[in-house]
């Protein structure tokens, strides 16, 4: 007789959500910068410093919004709007997840957060579609290590 597994544990972007790295070359292009600005400024340590905040909840999205349009030089008018314009569901995935709900198997997301007050997840009904969700801004902890300083 095969595994039986009792639960299933999904990240949200990328994973039940449109590939990000498309996303990023469409918000390139829809802003006109070169491509892999958007990334470059990402992997700055600037850049990477104002995530770790966002996904701590340590600062707003607006805030967030705020420095890294200045890393990019473009306005920070829902700057995080903007980037996650391309964003979709995926279906299919978000299907299996049903499925697998719905044969018993506990579903859980468990991400990174894109904080608020711009909801990206407002579309997806997580907390209707899944028996746990946890945010790392709800819980002021990320995946990453924080970086050292000496």
């Amino acid at each position: 007789m095969g595994r039986r597994f009792g639960g299933l544990i999904l990240d949200f972007v990328g994973v039940l959500t449109s590939n990000m790295v498309e996303v990023i070359d469409l918000f390139e292009v829809r802003e006109r910068l070169p491509a892999g600005r958007f990334l470059r400024a990402w992997a700055s340590p600037e850049g990477q410093e104002l995530y770790r905040r966002l996904e701590l909840g340590e600062i707003s999205q607006r805030d967030w919004n705020e420095g890294f349009g200045a890393l990019l030089g473009i306005a920070p008018d829902n700057l995080m709007g903007r980037l996650l314009e391309d964003l979709f569901p995926a279906y299919d995935v978000m299907k299996a997840a049903r499925d697998a709900r719905a044969a018993g198997v506990r579903t859980a997301v468990l991400s990174n957060s894109l904080a608020r007050p711009g909801d990206p997840y407002a579309a997806y009904d997580l907390a209707g579609n899944f028996d746990v969700v946890v945010l790392s801004a709800d819980h002021g902890s990320a995946s990453r290590t924080r970086r050292s300083s000496s």
